[in-house]
């Protein structure tokens, strides 16, 4: 029930939610992470207490600064965030340098490089509660994540949020009909010629990226539960009126995300090859 932590730590946001819309508008990225989406990530974060934060994607930095900020509140953790560009060191941290201390940044760890060609066995090693927030696209991507990542946490309290899905009980309902645009034939497509190509529909999600389709056959060989975060919302606060109001919230708002917890499996674990392993070996 992860929209609960917005209950739960109501009083923790409330406190910080101007230091977050600042923060916010000084990432000046608002179409890569919506305002509730950056709410419901602080309070997961300060909800489940992580001493490891894994974001494969940054960007220009919208969950990596909220991360940071939850983190530093809580004086406990670290994240470590993968991209390919340094959009965050060229352009964010220069900005959030100019209103937040040095010491902010400090339970940050960079790592600009493929991330499919990186060993996440020391960093799990020694975390007890990791906190997975994936936003990097693709079928390698997906391939490293779940043949190589997911095995080391698996046995650690964790959760793995997912970006860039969508439920199709709340998206407009003209998004369902194909009109004249072609089938969904992978995230590239969808990006570059967004007019000509439908997105993915499968299951109850609506979708451009493609780790989705890997997300999902993971889950269903697994017995676990994709859940939908705004499916969650709409049950269980949508109704809370003071709640909303205090967070800024609307019983319209979206978060286009979904996650899953490998505790909920209802089938011995199975796992892709971690093909890491194999070449090493």
């Amino acid at each position: 029930m992860i929209t609960r932590v917005l209950e739960k730590q109501l009083i923790e946001v409330g406190k910080v939610q101007g230091t977050l819309e600042r923060i916010y508008d000084a990432v000046a990225s608002k179409g890569d992470l919506s305002f509730p989406q950056a709410l419901l990530l602080y309070a997961l974060v300060r909800e489940l207490q992580p001493d490891l934060i894994i974001e494969l994607g940054r960007g220009m930095g919208n969950s990596t600064a909220v991360f940071a900020q939850a983190l530093d509140d809580a004086q406990n953790g670290k994240l470590v965030s993968f991209c390919l560009y340094e959009n965050w060191q060229q352009t964010t941290e220069p900005r959030l340098r100019k209103f937040l201390p040095e010491e902010w940044f400090e339970r940050i760890q960079l790592f600009t490089e493929d991330l499919t060609q990186f060993d996440f066995g020391p960093l799990a090693d020694s975390a007890e509660t990791v906190v997975v927030f994936w936003d990097a696209h693709g079928f390698d991507i997906a391939e490293h994540v779940l043949g190589h990542l997911l095995p080391l946490i698996a046995s650690k309290r964790h959760v793995v949020l997912c970006h860039d899905i969508a439920d199709r009980h709340f998206v407009s309902p003209e998004s369902r009909l194909y009109g004249d645009k072609r089938l969904w034939r992978g995230m590239e497509a969808c990006y570059e010629n967004p007019d000509d190509f439908n997105d993915l529909w499968t299951d109850w999600a609506v979708t451009k990226v493609d780790q989705a389709l890997p997300i999902f056959d993971f889950c269903r060989r697994n017995g676990i539960e994709l859940h939908s975060v705004d499916r969650e919302f709409r049950r269980d606060l949508a109704s809370a009126e003071a709640l909303l109001e205090r967070l800024s919230l609307s019983v319209q708002s979206t978060f286009v995300l979904a996650y899953f917890d490998l505790s909920e499996a209802t089938d011995e674990l199975t796992f892709p090859p971690d093909l890491l392993r194999r070449h090493a070996g």
